[in-house]
């Protein structure tokens, strides 16, 4: 009978051992991202513009920027990933901005940060558009932390 209890408290030990493991929060993940320009709301841009910010990401996640038109509300046209300067923090992405029937149209741009998993799919979403010449809109990824979004107004189709 003490061979039985010493059984059942050890599993039972066990078993709380795991339960509370299995239910521990997460580590949240520290990520700091700034878009640095364009620098105010509101900025007129051309067909392109490269949007330039700071981060400071652990490895493993990874910096992208975004579009959206204002008529598509919820949908994005990634861009590229952001290499951050291990010296500086600093990414700089190029962005384009529709095409020329979007002058007058305001954009968002999003400065998001994906994990790995996330980053592959983004790069394979880049390859397969820039390889069919067609770039459609996807829905915002997960992201690690909050979007940075900064709208800015299509005034002409030149750079």
């Amino acid at each position: 009978m003490k061979m039985n209890r010493s059984l059942v408290r050890m599993v039972f030990g066990i078993f709380v051992l795991l339960v509370s493991v299995s239910f521990a929060p997460a580590q949240e993940v520290q990520v700091n991202l700034i878009i640095t320009d364009p620098a105010q709301a509101g900025e007129e841009v051309g067909l392109s513009k490269v949007v330039k910010g700071t981060a400071s990401i652990p490895g493993g996640y990874h910096v992208w920027v975004l579009i959206s038109l204002e008529d598509y509300e919820g949908q994005w046209w990634p861009q590229k990933d952001g290499v951050i300067n291990p010296k500086t923090k600093e990414w700089a992405v190029r962005a384009n901005f529709g095409s020329e029937t979007d002058v007058g149209a305001m954009f968002s741009i999003a400065a998001i940060v994906v994990d790995d998993k996330e980053h592959v799919k983004l790069k394979a979403y880049r390859k397969t558009a820039i390889a069919n010449e067609k770039w459609p809109s996807i829905d915002m990824p997960p992201t690690v932390g909050a979007p940075q979004i900064i709208e800015v107004k299509k005034v002409s189709h030149s750079k």
